[in-house]
């Protein structure tokens, strides 16, 4: 889970974070809701909040989108699925 971890942080290193620390800035992924109601394609940004509070946007393609949303998704499967096995085996003393 580790290497899914240093995906999402690269990511958001290489568009336009250099200075991103996952052990002490936060982020999350927001649309913009403005071009929604124009029947426009979304329009996906990042947010850095680093651990002074301050915020920083920046627009993220599709792509990127896709690869952070993607490892977080296979992050949580493989969380879930540790979480069957212990269970299983709790079952089964």
């Amino acid at each position: 889970m580790k290497a899914l971890n240093v995906m999402k942080d690269e990511t958001k290193r290489s568009k336009g974070f250099p200075d991103f620390d996952p052990l002490t800035d936060k982020s999350k992924i927001g649309i913009n809701k403005t071009g929604l109601d124009q029947k426009l394609p979304p329009v996906f940004h990042l947010t850095v909040i680093d651990k002074s509070g301050n915020q920083q946007s920046r627009i993220i393609p599709v792509k990127e989108y896709l690869q952070i949303v993607s490892a977080s998704n296979l992050k949580q499967r493989c969380r879930m699925a540790m979480v069957i096995i212990m269970l299983r085996k709790c079952i089964m003393l």
